[in-house]
């Protein structure tokens, strides 16, 4: 039997094709020029950045539409396969590519048009990435000349790339994604990575909740969020209406924040209008907010210290 036009399998099948899932890196990105941060703890944004297979084929696109433009109205195989053979060849060494244009110059025929010509192109691009990491994080700190220090996130690549440049870019792209830091000098920091949000060197977080007003679902913990560099603290609120005592908040404060809610010391954990609350350094620890009970992460400290106490008594 055949299968049904709504099977799951070939719905999902032609889903797939549809739709472009990005496996993209994402890096924390300051908003001055070239990444840079406005001071040490400034995260800026969590940026996807662009793949270096796009920033490749981009310009590639105008370099294969002029070529197409030249070739003969009543374009032949040879003609095809020879424009292909053209656009790798001025830019690369042969042993790079031979052998995926090859493979890719056995479906090339006389009424292949230029879209699934472009495509060929990208095709070999693509087989050339496709073991490197998709972009490279950047964290780059220095000591200018008055003494201050000055402090850069960012997406290491966000121009387009000409073709040739793979021939540098490969090595580059390896060592940098294998965590290279390179040697810029005395009071200079240059790190590369090539993880989600790697670049974080000096910034601190929180745990916060996504819901309206940092407002967490019932047992949600929040997800772990770089916190802005004027927001200090880290705090949690626990509804105090006992018809809803399981509703709580957590994100990020200032010290102002921390006061409103939890008093002149932000530090200590006290009942407020709101009901139990707890408010802490993301200095002194990240995601400090994240106990899901305050006494019962206040017990749970308790129970670590009584443990470890009696282990060395007993030793």
């Amino acid at each position: 039997m055949g299968l049904r036009w709504f099977d799951p399998v070939v719905l999902l099948v032609i889903l797939l094709d549809l739709v472009h899932i990005s496996t993209g890196l994402s890096c924390y990105q300051c908003a001055g020029l070239a990444g840079e941060c406005q001071v040490e703890a400034d995260p800026g944004k969590e940026t996807l950045c662009p793949e270096i297979v796009d920033l490749i084929k981009n310009p590639l696109k105008i370099r294969f539409d002029a070529g197409w433009s030249q070739l003969p109205v009543e374009k032949s195989r040879n003609d095809k396969i020879g424009l292909l053979v053209q656009i790798f060849n001025e830019s690369l060494p042969a042993e790079l590519f031979h052998e995926k244009l090859y493979n890719e110059s056995l479906t090339i025929f006389p009424n292949t048009t230029d879209v699934e010509m472009l495509k060929k192109v990208n095709n070999i691009v693509s087989f050339l990435v496709e073991d490197h990491p998709p972009n490279v994080c950047f964290y780059y700190q220095k000591t200018a000349k008055d003494g201050n220090k000055k402090y850069h996130r960012r997406c290491n690549y966000n121009q387009d790339l000409a073709l040739s440049d793979w021939t540098w870019l490969e090595s580059k792209l390896k060592s940098q994604g294998n965590g290279e830091k390179e040697n810029c000098g005395e009071g200079c920091l240059k790190e590369y990575c090539a993880e989600d949000l790697c670049n974080d060197k000096g910034i601190y977080r929180c745990m916060v909740c996504n819901g309206a007003n940092n407002v967490c679902s019932e047992g949600e913990m929040g997800v772990s969020t770089a916190c802005p560099s004027d927001q200090t603290y880290c705090i949690k609120e626990l509804s105090g209406d006992t018809s809803n005592r399981k509703l709580s908040a957590r994100y990020c404060g200032t010290k102002y924040d921390a006061d409103i809610v939890c008093g002149s010391n932000g530090e200590r954990i006290a009942i407020a209008a709101k009901g139990e609350v707890r408010c802490c350094s993301n200095r002194e620890a990240d995601n400090c907010n994240g106990a899901r009970s305050i006494k019962n992460h206040a017990t749970f400290t308790i129970s670590i210290i009584l443990f470890i106490s009696t282990l060395i008594t007993n030793i």
